[in-house]
Parts: structure tokens; C-alpha cells; sequence
């Protein structure tokens, strides 16, 4: 299934644009998701389950979800049972879209996974005011993957300063894979649940620092 265009839509559940089960969607160049909300649920621009969404030089902008009972997560987008994403081209966006929970850009659940080539994840936001809040700009539950080979993230951010611990850039509950000139932003961390680190599956190539890590607790 390929998208052009999914702009100003509504759900009172899951994927306020796209919601998307057992299929394979694909954004190429030029189309967008922008502009939806997912209310009192998850995955404002899109809900993917058990199929697979590529992204390439494609734009998931300005989505958002609310929070009840700790939904509102995944405000670009939400990923779920055994979904995998791939994020191709230098032009590929996921920006300021917003959450009220975890994963303002991109929540990932169950057993899903999400390789990012190329493209930026930046200036994405939770609003919530209490403690809470996981990832800013990805977040990785406990058995789903995150691969990075390329790419940027950055300028993502807590509306309520208290709660950075738990990652502006990435909260890693599952796994992280590092490689390529993948580049993380010095003032976005990546908050490593207890348990859970970073594997460096190939030659570094990017810039020199390439992710500033807050690990759950540590001994000197």
C-alpha cells in the first residue's frame, strides 16, 4: 500500500492517520503524514501492526497523541506486534510531532523493529508536566530492536525539564544497534534501562561523538 498524503485526520483510537494491520505500506518521495491525532491512544500519524512501513525521503510531521491511563505514545507513530520499519534517503523526516507518554517520534512494542539508513529524527516533544515520560525521539521496549546506520537525531526535548532522565533522544528497554555514520546530538542522551546497552555492530564512520549515554545506575 502506498501513501501519498495522510493530513488533519482523527481517531479516538489507535493511528490517528494511518492504521495500518498485517499490511506492508510504503511513503516515497514527496508523500507526507502530518497534522493527525490520536486521541486517548497511540501512533498519532500511524499505527502499523504485524506488517511493515518504509519510509523513504517521505515526511511524518506534526502529529500528535493524548494520554489516558498511560496511552499517548507514539506521536509520529506507533510500531506493534512483529511490524518493521526502514527509514531510507537523507530527506526523510520525523519532526515535530508530540506525545503525551512514551515515544513522541517513533514507540516501538511487542517484537517490533525499526532500521533507520538515512533521513532525521529531531524537534519532537512530550508535554506531559507530571514524571513521566521514555524517549523523546525513539522509544525501545523490552524486546523490539532499534538499528541505526545513518542518519540524525536531534533537538528533541521534554516540555517539563524534570523528567530528561529518561532520554531525550532514545530510551533503550530492548535493543540498540550503532554503526555507520549514525549520529545522536551531544544534548540528546541515551538513557540505557537497567540491564539494556549499546551494541556497536560495524565501523563508526560519522561524527565524533555519536551518542552521549545515561545509563540507569553505574559503579566507578
Amino acid at each position: 500500500t502506498a501513501i501519498n498524503l495522510a493530513c488533519s485526520n482523527y481517531a479516538n483510537n489507535l493511528g490517528g492517520g494511518i492504521y495500518a494491520k498485517n499490511t506492508n505500506v510504503t511513503m516515497n518521495e514527496g508523500s507526507c503524514v502530518m497534522y493527525n491525532y490520536a486521541h486517548n491512544s497511540s501512533g498519532g500519524g500511524l499505527y502499523v501492526e504485524n506488517g511493515s512501513l518504509t519510509v523513504t525521503n517521505a515526511k511524518i510531521n506534526y502529529n500528535y497523541s493524548t494520554f489516558t491511563g498511560k496511552t499517548g505514545s507514539g506521536g509520529a507513530l506507533k510500531l506493534a506486534g512483529t511490524a518493521s520499519m526502514t527509514i531510507n534517503g537523507d530527506e526523510s523526516e520525523i519532526a515535530y510531532n508530540g506525545s503525551l507518554y512514551k515515544g513522541a517520534g517513533i514507540e516501538l512494542t511487542e517484537t517490533s523493529s525499526c532500521t533507520m539508513n538515512a533521513g532525521s529524527i529531531h524537534d519532537n516533544i512530550n508535554n506531559n508536566r507530571s514524571d513521566e515520560g521514555f524517549g523523546v525521539g525513539v522509544c525501545i521496549a523490552s524486546g523490539t530492536t532499534f538499528t541505526m546506520t545513518g542518519g540524525k537525531i536531534y533537538g528533541n526535548m521534554y516540555k517539563n525539564v524534570t523528567v530528561h532522565k529518561f532520554a531525550d533522544a532514545i530510551y533503550v528497554g530492548g535493543k540498540l544497534n550503532l554503526s555507520g555514520n549514525a549520529y545522536i546530538a551531544p544534548d540528546n542522551d541515551v538513557y540505557l534501562a537497567s540491564g539494556n546497552f549499546v551494541t556497536v555492530t560495524g565501523e563508526l564512520t560519522g561524527e565524533s561523538s555519536v551518542a552521549t549515554l545515561t545509563p540507569d545506575s553505574y559503579e566507578e
